[in-house]
């Protein structure tokens, strides 16, 4: 006979819903900590004892009356909200009032709080209905101490499940990084079994606090910046969301200098790509003098925009898309991932100038929009990248999130710009209106249901290809700086004299922007360049590989061959290669073949034969591309004159990714005119240098 329907009882409804909210060691301090944020800590303090299954969170912040103690664990008791429209107005990390509630039905619970006017704090030991068992006066310091003993003692059978002891370290570790990240200005620190394990000190910036953790990381390997997101266009959401401001501040603003419709490419499998780089001369490129040639309207920098280029795009139904920075890619063509965004004049939307600091806003539905900043942090790809994508990180309000569509745009924002097989370290920072965002998708908050999201992947993508581009706040990088005074003391190591070290002068950070000034070829190879702060030595080839390859996304041209380049001994595969990438081959004999169309860089080649049955032997559209770049590009050793050098560094300069070549190599090494002052003993008295 089967068995009959009926309802559970309530203890165990409430033990199923609590072991879905509490499955792990790291959930319960991630559900602590976040109580303790919302609760305004500045300092807390984690204490974790793995034998005992026991887990202590202390913080400093306002602390509990004996009133909301006594409430704090019965069933979805919470502070946070009131009413159902609370649900669509959420501004704390925590809401549901369950996890309190869900660790006295797993554990032993005790509580004892203090706010800072009380006389004297409370301790209170909860039964495993979340009722008070054991109440008492105690004297403790203003905020709450949270321990939770004996975890899991009401279903055993969950510990036999859970991992190692090592994998549950690291995975309250790993918590308390990405609730660091997103909350910089708390102080942690972390023991275990009544030993220090690791801390993380408060700062004003996550770029402080990731290298506390990643100590291959530097600061100065990576860059900080913030801009302006989607703004809400549903009905009721009170002017909440990111992105476009007044139109009149738009046109004045974010105005596009050159429109030149010579620099615009439409209907074609890559779409416009505006090139803001001038064209080599035909004797530095080796190309056909047909190439268009820059147009000589430069766009003018605004002290406003802190060095940014004013040519972001204005997109509405009058304006024809004009993005200057964002490569357009033909998924058909390319096979790329689909998360890549494609921009399209609807809906409006506009990245807004780059910012260098986060600002906290107190949102409020009835006010005008509020210019809330997202904040981007990622690692530059010349100075430092890893073996898996570990650290693509993307949180939303404060709370880091699972959002695929996001990490795959993230990845796709790196490619050609990083070493294969490396991925890039990116900490994505969203501040999204409440309206926009669903929480209700996973017990543990780690998944969401974002709106928008297709317009959210555009303005990420916008807003890492500005934060690589070389600015003002690139010129004076530590990191690099850092490893040069480390090659300058190795070789006065083995000079004749030594000093004691002099404490070192720090580098402004900002300085204005002023183009490279070309002064001499190292061994024809390296050319050697001045700036404001020092010297740069960047190698030839891989700067003009770069230049070429983004010239060649925006305008990937296949024209006639006359004549036709023929071809021997070609399988079945290599003519199907050359075919996908819009090639004409036509037989030609036995075992011949005939090539009538290639790409245009290639035309006046003496080796294109060569370059030909390199792109047969593989890849897609985008491997040609990066092939072509470099078959073409300056080769080392070929020497150039100072017109030629300034030419190609001003080229550079404007690409869209100048750091790496399209292989991942670093193009530039910076020597910081500090290095230099510290290296030749410039700080020393007069007395013994009569020539400073």
């Amino acid at each position: 006979m089967a068995s009959r329907i009926q309802t559970l009882p309530t203890e165990v409804v409430h033990l199923i819903a609590a072991g879905e909210v509490i499955d792990s060691l790291a959930a319960v301090v991630r559900e602590l900590a976040e109580n303790a944020i919302d609760a305004g800590a500045t300092r807390i303090t984690v204490s974790l004892w793995l034998e005992q299954w026991r887990v202590r969170v202390a913080d400093n912040g306002t602390g509990m009356e004996l009133a909301d103690l006594q409430q704090a664990a019965t069933p979805h008791s919470t502070s946070k909200i009131r009413d159902r429209q609370d649900l669509w107005q959420i501004h704390s990390l925590g809401f549901r009032g369950e996890a309190l509630h869900s660790l006295s039905q797993l554990a032993s619970l005790e509580i004892c709080s203090s706010r800072a006017e009380a006389t004297s704090g409370w301790r209170i030991a909860y039964d495993t209905q979340g009722e008070p068992m054991q109440v008492e006066a105690v004297a403790i310091a203003p905020g709450t101490i949270v321990t939770v003993s004996d975890l899991f003692k009401t279903i055993p059978t969950r510990r036999q499940g859970l991992p190692t002891p090592a994998q549950q370290l690291r995975a309250v570790q790993t918590t308390i990084q990405h609730i660091a990240l997103c909350h910089p200005h708390i102080t942690w620190q972390v023991e275990q079994s009544d030993r220090p394990w690791f801390s993380i000190w408060a700062n004003h910036s996550p770029q402080q606090i990731l290298p506390q953790f990643l100590r291959e990381v530097q600061p100065g390997d990576l860059r900080e910046s913030e801009f302006e997101g989607v703004r809400g266009a549903e009905e009721g959401l009170g002017g909440w969301g990111l992105g476009a401001r007044d139109s009149e501040v738009e046109d004045k603003n974010l105005e596009p200098k050159d429109q030149n419709p010579e620099f615009q490419v439409q209907n074609s499998a890559f779409q416009a790509l505006s090139s803001d780089f001038p064209v080599q001369t035909p004797e530095l490129l080796g190309q056909n003098k047909n190439t268009p040639i820059q147009n000589e309207n430069v766009p003018v920098q605004s002290e406003e925009l802190l060095g940014q280029n004013k040519n972001i795009p204005i997109q509405n139904e009058n304006v024809p898309v004009q993005n200057k920075n964002v490569l357009v890619q033909n998924e058909d063509i390319l096979g790329e991932n689909k998360n890549v965004p494609v921009l399209t004049p609807k809906p409006a939307i506009q990245t807004s100038n780059l910012k260098s600091q986060t600002s906290a806003l107190t949102p409020s539905p009835q006010s005008p929009a509020p210019s809330l900043s997202s904040l981007l942090l990622l690692g530059l790809p010349d100075r430092c990248h890893r073996h898996r994508p570990d650290w693509v990180k993307v949180a939303i309000n404060g709370r880091v999130v699972k959002v695929p569509e996001l990490e795959q745009t993230i990845l796709a924002a790196f490619r050609r710009t990083l070493p294969r097989d490396r991925h890039p370290v990116c900490f994505l920072h969203l501040q999204v209106a409440p309206q926009q965002i669903d929480w209700n998708r996973h017990p543990a908050k780690s998944e969401i249901y974002l709106h928008q999201m297709t317009q959210w992947q555009e303005i990420v993508t916008e807003a890492i290809a500005q934060t690589l581009t070389l600015t003002p706040n690139a010129l004076a990088e530590t990191a690099h700086s850092q490893r040069v005074t480390h090659l300058l003391k190795t070789a006065e190591a083995q000079g004749a004299y030594n000093s004691n070290p002099q404490p070192s002068t720090p580098t402004p950070q900002f300085q204005p922007l002023t183009p490279l000034k070309a002064i001499a070829q190292v061994h024809n190879m390296y050319i050697l360049a001045e700036h404001p702060s020092g010297m740069w030595l960047i190698e030839q080839h891989i700067a003009h590989e770069r230049v070429l390859y983004e010239r060649l996304c925006a305008r990937w041209q296949i024209v006639s061959l006359e004549p036709p380049v023929i071809l021997n001994q070609l399988s079945e595969l290599q003519r199907e290669q050359l075919q996908r990438l819009q090639l004409e081959v036509e037989p030609f004999g036995e075992n011949l073949w005939a090539i009538r169309t290639a790409p245009e860089p290639l035309v006046l080649r003496e080796d294109r034969a060569e370059a030909l049955i390199e792109l047969s032997l593989g890849g897609n559209l985008e491997s040609a591309l990066v092939a072509t770049a470099c078959r073409t590009a300056i080769r080392n050793g070929t020497p150039l004159d100072l017109a030629e050098m300034q030419t190609l560094l001003d080229q550079w300069q404007q690409t869209r990714h100048p750091r790496t070549c399209p292989h991942g190599r670093p193009i530039y090494l910076s020597l910081e005119e500090s290095s230099l002052s510290r290296f030749f003993r410039r700080h020393w008295v007069i007395g013994k240098s009569h020539g400073i």
